[in-house]
């Protein structure tokens, strides 16, 4: 998959293979306008919040509210003058609804990893997410099973 452009912005998703496809059938002319085309197809996390927040009924500003996070930090977020961590954007999406697709693209545009079956602490929010529980019982399993709960976590 693409890499990132920065902690902000993500490139529209196409696989490795489709991005070589579309190289190897260009014309030396055309990589200038190849490259500014995937130049454009970016979106920040703050788009792509505002997108989920759109779809799900809600402000961004009381999305941050019930994951913890102030609505400067909100903000400041979206507008790309600070980050979050990678706890923080699950948080997020867990309060959001959003789907597993949903929040590893939501980690992606921060800049973050997607959510990963191998790692135990990734299996139980993952496991939460596919049963729609909460942050608060998310937070239940992962500290019943010596994980750091979403508050604490150093992911």
């Amino acid at each position: 998959m693409e890499k990132f452009i920065n902690s902000g912005q993500q490139k529209v998703e196409k696989t490795t293979d489709e991005l070589y496809n579309e190289l190897t059938t260009l014309k030396e002319e055309n990589i200038g306008q190849w490259l500014q085309e995937r130049e454009e197809q970016t979106i920040t996390f703050g788009q792509y919040l505002e997108q989920l927040c759109q779809k799900y009924k809600l402000s961004p500003s009381k999305v941050g509210e019930e994951a913890g996070i102030s609505k400067q930090h909100i903000s400041n977020t979206k507008n790309g003058i600070k980050t979050l961590s990678r706890n923080n954007v699950v948080k997020i999406g867990v309060n959001l609804g959003a789907t597993k697709e949903e929040i590893d693209k939501l980690l992606k545009c921060a800049g973050h990893k997607e959510l990963y079956p191998k790692r135990n602490w990734d299996c139980i929010v993952l496991y939460g997410l596919h049963h729609k529980l909460s942050v608060d019982e998310i937070d239940e399993l992962l500290f019943d099973n010596g994980e750091d709960d979403l508050l604490h976590a150093k992911k």
